[in-house]
């Protein structure tokens, strides 16, 4: 599993399409395809429901979804963590 994949699993859950995924990602549609297979292999498990008029997450899907939220969510705070200047150690955040 890489963090491209999980980004292509987010783009693919808010469009609801896998065209519509490469397109925001700037990438072919194959491109896509391969991420979301490399990860279902790596899961074990379809996220999707593939047709023509889109994909839908399923119940696998939907429960992975918020374990990538929080896998990409992560690696942000990693990198702004480490990416502090001298002397600062920590960085609060705060949401709503």
């Amino acid at each position: 599993m890489n963090l491209a994949a999980l980004h292509t699993f987010q783009a693919i859950v808010e469009t609801g399409s896998l065209v519509r995924a490469s397109e925001r990602l700037n990438v072919t549609q194959s491109t896509v395809t391969a991420r979301l297979k490399g990860l279902e292999q790596d899961i074990g498990q379809p996220l999707f429901v593939r047709r023509k008029s889109g994909a839908r997450l399923t119940a696998a899907g939907a429960k992975f979804r918020r374990y990538a939220d929080a896998m990409i969510s992560l690696w942000g705070q990693a990198r702004q963590e480490t990416a502090l200047p001298a002397g600062i150690g920590a960085i609060c955040n705060i949401g709503c």
